[in-house]
């Protein structure tokens, strides 16, 4: 089959957020796969997956989420077709949705109980600040040369915080709440203060310091910490959920009800090589209900192509790699991959997540394809 290829991509035009995007083109095949922006043409760079709403040979439909790693710009759509076959990239121009400011030598300053649903700044040699009050949705800051602050009470609604910065200091103040935050740094502090909340918190540093106070990083989720030339310092009582290098995935496994046949939903995402993976399957019927594990066993594969011997396999000779069921009442299968089974991984990968019952009978529940990056960017 000749590879598939995009020929335009709604009004290229778009944005965080939008849905209801038409990708038009050809040979994209009968089963969905993956639809991704790019920063750059040669699928480098910043990579984002988009949300697929339909799919058939000459269209597929897709949402932008809310928070992207990509920047405003002109990016590129490309689209993965289920054997793994890339289509061209299509450029469009990628645009930011919300508030947008653009600021050399001088300060932004939001003033407490301000209303400030999305936010992308890219600054240098100035101050971002946040109030007292200041409610963040999204927030997404470039910075070079200066310092952010988010002040006490602040980024009180869910959102994402991404802030990338190199030679300042980004510093979340007590009680502080900060749903999701990425950090990107480079020369540069991080601190957070003693009652900031980061249930879900990426920080990728070279060449600087990371520093979490006594009761920091207090409520149920995972941290991810990529560090490299500098010091990681944690107080008493910080980090108390999950820490280090550790990207938690939340996927929806399936085994038909009674005899009948449904294709498995392709389920694909990027990681940074050196992650350590828990991947958490839950394992629902045809008619959305939790499938009782009791007696049965798990595995999971991945290789280059379902044709090759797999380079994970939680039932090899000498695993590192596991799969358990965690909770056989609620259909919880539990996949592990430590980074040494991740480290040296480069590009695509396909896996399979399967399920031996009590009686023998062995089913796939779940599959998709896992993009390893090399670069030092942010798997969330």
């Amino acid at each position: 089959m000749s590879a598939p290829g995009v020929s335009a991509f709604g009004d290229g035009s778009h944005s965080a957020g939008e849905s209801g995007i038409v990708v038009d083109g050809g040979n994209f095949g009968a089963f969905a796969g993956s639809v991704w922006i790019y920063e750059n043409s040669d699928l480098t760079g910043a990579a984002d997956q988009l949300t697929v709403t339909a799919w058939n040979d000459l269209q597929i439909t897709v949402t932008i989420p809310g928070s992207l790693t990509n920047t405003a710009g002109t990016r590129y759509l490309f689209v993965q077709r289920e054997d793994l076959a890339w289509s061209n990239g299509f450029a469009f121009s990628l645009t930011a949705s919300g508030v947008s400011v653009a600021l050399t030598g001088s300060a932004i300053t939001s003033a407490a109980g301000s209303v400030v649903p999305a936010v992308a700044i890219p600054i240098s040699g100035q101050a971002a600040t946040f109030a007292q009050g200041s409610v963040v949705q999204s927030l997404r800051l470039v910075l070079t040369g200066s310092a952010a602050t988010v002040g006490q009470g602040s980024v009180s609604v869910a959102g994402n915080v991404t802030i990338a910065i190199t030679g300042i200091q980004a510093a979340f103040a007590a009680d502080a709440l900060v749903p999701g935050i990425n950090l990107a740094a480079i020369g540069a502090a991080f601190s957070a203060a003693a009652g900031v909340l980061l249930p879900e918190s990426a920080i990728a540093l070279s060449g600087a310091q990371i520093v979490a106070a006594s009761g920091t990083v207090t409520r149920e989720g995972d941290v991810t910490v990529l560090i490299s030339g500098q010091a990681i310092a944690v107080s008493a009582g910080s980090l108390s959920i999950g820490t280090l290098l550790v990207y938690t995935i939340d996927l929806v496994g399936l085994i038909p009800s009674g005899s009948g046949y449904e294709p498995l939903r392709i389920q694909s995402f990027p990681l940074q090589a050196g992650t350590h993976v828990r991947i958490r399957i839950a394992v629902e019927d045809s008619d959305g209900e939790p499938v009782d594990l009791s007696g049965g066993t798990a595995r999971f594969v991945m290789s280059r192509k379902p044709t090759v011997a797999p380079v994970v396999d939680s039932a090899g000779v000498t695993p590192i790699s596991t799969a358990t069921v965690e909770d056989a009442a609620a259909g919880i299968l539990v996949v592990v991959i430590p980074d040494a089974d991740t480290e040296n991984l480069s590009g695509t990968y396909c896996w399979e997540a399967w399920f031996k019952s009590a009686s023998d009978h062995d089913s796939p529940v779940a599959r998709g394809y896992i993009t390893f990056k090399r670069s030092a960017r942010l798997a969330a």
